[in-house]
């Protein structure tokens, strides 16, 4: 298991979270704006892109910070320690 001396990868959900969360904000902001500068626009498109990006991320981050406190407590229950000495040189 790659995660059994490290939580590190866990936070790649949270990252990834991040950027869909600001990506739906400002998709959202974007098409604020473009509503009202161009008028003739079909409605609904913009509003469904930016819910589905918001709380796509929203999700996410929540993913990910249940998986770096199941990962903590993984790590405080494991009797293995985070790292290996392969070789020692004196």
């Amino acid at each position: 298991m790659f995660t059994s001396f490290s939580i590190i990868p866990l936070r790649i959900s949270i990252y990834v979270g991040l950027f869909f969360a600001f990506t739906g904000l400002l998709f959202g902001l974007y098409s604020v704006l473009e509503h009202f500068m161009v008028p003739g626009l079909p409605p609904g498109f913009s509003l469904t892109i930016t819910a589905i990006f918001t709380f796509a991320g929203i999700q996410l981050i929540s993913l990910g910070m249940i998986g770096e406190y199941i990962g903590r407590i993984f790590l405080s229950q494991n009797k293995q320690p985070q790292y290996t000495i392969k070789k020692e040189y004196l």
